[in-house]
This record gives C-alpha cells, structure tokens and sequence, in this order.
C-alpha cells in the first residue's frame, strides 16, 4: 500500500519517522479494513488544484460526486513501514495508546484461525464426500466417517480444529478423546461443586461463629464499642496509615486481631475517661481521698501490748501473741476477721 506525497513530505521532514497523528491515522484507517491515508493530514494545506475542484464542485451542487472522486485520489498505506517505532494505535478513551506489535499480534493470531478453519474445512469436506459415496453405493459409514461428523461438531462450535491433527483417524480419534475427556471432567467438577457447597458453607458458618464467639467472650460490648461515636472519634485521631491499620482489622482481621484493636481502645481512653470524671467532680476525688486516709490510720490500741514500743524488738507478731495470756489473747482477736482467726488456729492448733 502507497502512501501519498503530502504524507511522504510530513514523513521526510520528521527524520524519516511517522508523527504520532500521522501513525495514529494510518493505524486508524488499517484497523478499519484498507490501510488508506486521507489527503489532508493535520498541520498540512490541500493544495490549490484539490481547492478549486472542490469550489467548483460545490457550486455546481457535486458534493457527493466530489467525494468519490477524493476517494479515488486516496492511495494506500504501505504497511511495511509502520512498526513500534513509529506507529501505536490509539485507545478508545482517546488518551492512551496501544503498541503497534499488539495489532500486529492479533492480525497474525486471526490469519492463522482463519488459515486453520479453512483446512480443516477442506479435509472434513474431503472425509464427507467419501463417507457420501459410500451412503450412495450403499455401503456402511465407517468409523472415520462418524468421527469426521463429530469434528465437524465440534468445530461448530468453536473447538480449535488443530485438535483433531492431519483429520486421518488416528488423530480424529486422539481429538474426539480429549473433548470427552474435557467434557468429563468438566462434569465431574461441578458435580463435586453441587456436593460439597454445603459442607463448605457449613465449614464457613462455623469459622464464622467461632471467630465472634473469641471477640464477644473478650468484649461482649464489642458491638456496641464498634458502632459507638467514640469509637470512631479515637480512631479518626490517629493517623492516617493507622486508621487504614485498624479499618483492616475491622474488616478482615483475625479475632485476635480484634480483641487487641478494642482492648487497645479500652485501655487508651480509660485514663483519659477517668481525669475527666475527676475534673467534672472534684468533691467526690476529695471525699476518696479523706476515706482512703481514714482506712490508713492506726488503730487506737486496746493494751500495752498494742503499741509499737510495747512490743521487743526483732520479735514477730506471731511470738508476741504466743506470749499473750489466754483472756489477752482473746482480747486481741476481737478485732479479727473470721478468715484471720483461722488462719491463726491453723498455725497453733
């Protein structure tokens, strides 16, 4: 296919090479059938002849006639000088663009379908006009014959002819077993699919339950915390890469995974939580404290032997009750607890 002068003259003047709106064209028009090149490429002028034609055959009402005669003019494109280098096509969205060796590729992928269809269409044809004159002369199909016909099926039906070989029957045979073959164990496939899709969705449902079962019995308010705005407050104040951390966890993390995200929030607001109670509530921090002091003051001691100077020095607690008198003795565990005074006997009984 030729190109024309104009285009040639673009061509020279950009180094040899194509520019991109040229190749762009070209590539255009050959994806289009007949590699052909308009006569006003962008950039360029027609020329003055092309112009007055054009004038006259408008004013005479030609347009159409004027058409076909710029068709006429249009020469092909050589397609041996487009390669990557100097010719891509352009995408759909207009923007991008595909390498040329793709449309080069899927020119030479459809050649050599179309080149494998039509021999396998002669040697069928060949097989069924002998399988007919047999039926005519009244004699038996043959094996090859039925297995032409289910070539011919499958074929059809867009099975690649290159399957069935050079069509003699050995290799229509080898070809008719691998579809049965394929068809098998398409069949056995979805049968085991129909069969285990329950076990598998009760395999689910228990990973499932078992997965809340763990966040639940760690958090039972897990859900709640979840959907809570403070929970949400906490997490859009960490960063950005932390937040997309724990919206993973959330979504798709293990159940361990969770239970550390919420335990992590518990934990994080929970003194944060109790400096604001104490703030909105200074009397009762007051009122714990003087409760706390109370509870660690001494008590008033009953006899000498309560005080810390009525007691020798190095002498353990349990020696200084050993030396107590029976009604002393007594006198000391009034103060007890229950759970002291058994531990006591326990030790001396």
């Amino acid at each position: 296919m030729d190109i024309t002068e104009q285009q040639q003259e673009l061509i020279e003047s950009n180094g040899g090479k194509a520019s991109p709106e040229l190749a762009s064209q070209l590539l255009e028009l050959a994806m289009n059938g007949e590699t052909t090149a308009q006569t006003e490429e962008t950039g360029s002028e027609p020329s003055t002849t092309q112009a007055e034609d054009t004038a006259t055959q408008d004013t005479t009402g030609g347009t159409q006639q004027a058409q076909e005669q710029q068709a006429q003019q249009q020469q092909q494109v050589d397609e041996s000088q487009l390669n990557a280098e100097n010719a891509f096509i352009l995408a759909k969205d207009g923007k991008h663009t595909i390498p040329y060796d793709k449309l080069v590729e899927a020119r030479n992928d459809g050649k050599e379908w179309k080149q494998k269809f039509e021999d396998a269409q002669i040697q069928l044809a060949q097989l069924q006009a002998q399988a007919q004159e047999r039926q005519d002369n009244g004699q038996a199909a043959t094996i090859q014959d039925n297995q032409a016909n289910l070539a011919q099926q499958a074929i059809d039906q867009g099975v690649d002819p290159a399957i069935f070989g050079d069509f003699s029957e050995k290799d229509l045979a080898a070809g008719i077993l691998k579809l049965v073959n394929t068809e098998v164990s398409t069949q056995v496939q979805q049968q085991l699919k129909t069969v285990l899709a329950p076990i598998q969705q009760q395999q689910q449902l228990s990973a499932e339950d078992a997965h809340f079962n763990e966040i639940f019995t760690a958090h039972p308010d897990a859900e709640s915390v979840v959907e809570s705005k403070e929970f949400n407050d906490w997490k859009s104040a960490q960063p950005s890469f932390i937040q997309s951390a724990y919206d993973a966890v959330l979504n798709n993390g293990s159940a361990a995974q969770v239970v550390e995200l919420l335990g992590l929030y518990k934990s994080g607001t929970q003194s944060t939580q109790q400096a604001s109670q104490q703030q909105q509530n200074p009397d009762a921090v007051r009122e714990a404290a003087q409760k706390a002091v109370s509870q660690a003051q001494t008590p008033v001691p009953n006899s000498l032997s309560d005080l810390p100077q009525g007691s020798p020095a190095g002498v353990t607690r349990d020696e200084r009750l050993a030396n107590l008198s029976p009604a002393e003795l007594a006198e000391e565990m009034q103060g007890w607890t229950q759970e002291q005074r058994e531990q006591y006997m326990n030790r001396h009984v």
